[in-house]
């Protein structure tokens, strides 16, 4: 767990009755596909990250938010914005596709249905819904924010493409009701993007459990730099909300990609700079390059007043494969670090939850690292879905 907070998501076995709702878009005039950002994830123990879980439809897509039914994910153009009830609008108000309830789980990144709770234990922060975060910078201290601005290099690509996934981003979110978190996100075979390079979209999650993203997607080249500027309108000063969202993601030509959005939460969370990976089964699989430094921040609470970079809490979570992943900041950057090198699966004497059955499991089962580090064992000790456990 990170220190000082709590699971912000309760977990149920595929198959049941703890499953995640989702809203998905169905209407006239369907915009392209476009971009939302990722959430983070902790566990009490070792933080597995993994390739797509067997009890993972094949054809869900590995979103900054986790693993999502396509039909739950929604492309929002430059002339639309995402109402407070999940519509898609048109500029003038209009609703151009209206949201409709999807009937399937959001998984995590060990293939667990998500369930979104805005309950508090009252003691901490509830860490947001996350899938595959690895490192983050993040800071409570500066309280509800109205304008975020970061700027990173792209890293170069990873010397191994099978296929993998991996988001940078920074972000904001609300520390007690995780269900929207905002983010310009630098991807590398960006979900909904183009495949084989880095590539920028606007993405906010997980109101109703959808999640958005902005069009058109933006090509990034690795050596330069790029940025995001997340900026609130219409702010209360005296409850920190901030209606009206500018999500915009830039590269070093200037090009941008825009998401319009609402919110009825604060955005008093802040993440400075975040890792997230899927599918990276050996270290090659990460960019070829380390570090990556955030830096040139400009920061504005909800009453407008300009504030400095917080002293960040570096959260670092335990992963397999072991990378050397490191993070470490100053008064105005955010570093995260990590080793390209090493072709081990996993870390030896390490164990996963798994489920070897495809309409899922009463009970997981457990999986072990084998010695060399080369492969997991046989997933031992799980109990079919309608069967009693072992």
């Amino acid at each position: 767990m990170r220190q000082g907070f709590t699971r912000p998501v309760m977990y149920g076995l595929f198959g049941s009755l703890v499953i995640a709702t989702a809203l998905g878009c169905a209407g006239e005039d369907p915009a392209p596909p476009v971009t939302v950002a990722p959430a983070p994830s902790s566990t009490s123990g070792l933080y597995v990250v993994m390739t797509r879980p067997p009890n993972v439809p094949a054809t869900f897509v590995a979103t900054p938010n986790g693993w999502f039914d396509p039909d739950c994910v929604v492309a929002v153009a430059p002339d639309e914005h995402v109402t407070i009830e999940g519509h898609v609008a048109r500029a003038n108000g209009s609703i151009r596709r209206e949201a409709t309830q999807c009937k399937s789980p959001r998984y995590d990144v060990e293939g667990r249905a998500i369930v979104e709770t805005n309950v508090h234990d009252g003691e901490a922060p509830a860490v947001p819904t996350t899938n595959g975060w690895v490192e983050y910078a993040n800071s409570t201290a500066l309280g509800a924010m109205s304008y975020v601005h970061a700027q990173w290099t792209v890293p170069a690509a990873p010397t191994s493409n099978t296929g993998q996934v991996i988001y940078f981003f920074p972000g904001t979110e609300n520390a007690s009701s995780v269900t929207s978190i905002m983010q310009p996100v630098l991807g590398y075979n960006h979900a909904y993007g183009p495949a084989g390079v880095w590539s920028m979209a606007s993405w906010n999650c997980c109101v109703t459990g959808t999640t958005w993203y902005s069009t058109p997607f933006i090509s990034a080249t690795a050596g330069t730099t790029v940025s995001g500027d997340m900026q609130g309108t219409s702010c209360n000063a005296a409850t920190g909300v901030c209606p009206n969202w500018s999500i915009v993601s830039r590269n070093s030509a200037g090009t941008t990609t825009t998401l319009l959005t609402t919110t009825t939460q604060a955005q008093n969370w802040l993440f400075g700079h975040v890792l997230e990976v899927y599918g990276i089964d050996t270290c090659s699989e990460l960019p070829a390059s380390s570090p990556s430094v955030a830096s040139g921040f400009v920061l504005r609470n909800a009453a407008g007043t300009t504030v400095s970079p917080p002293a960040w809490t570096n959260s670092l979570l335990g992963v397999s494969p072991s990378c050397s992943y490191s993070i470490a900041h100053t008064a105005t950057t955010a570093t995260l670090a990590w080793s390209n090198a090493g072709t081990m699966v996993c870390t030896p004497g390490d164990d996963r939850s798994c489920c070897p059955f495809t309409n899922g499991c009463s009970c997981d089962g457990d999986q072990i690292c084998n010695a060399a580090g080369t492969g997991w064992g046989a997933c031992m000790g799980a109990g079919q879905a309608g069967h009693p456990c072992p």
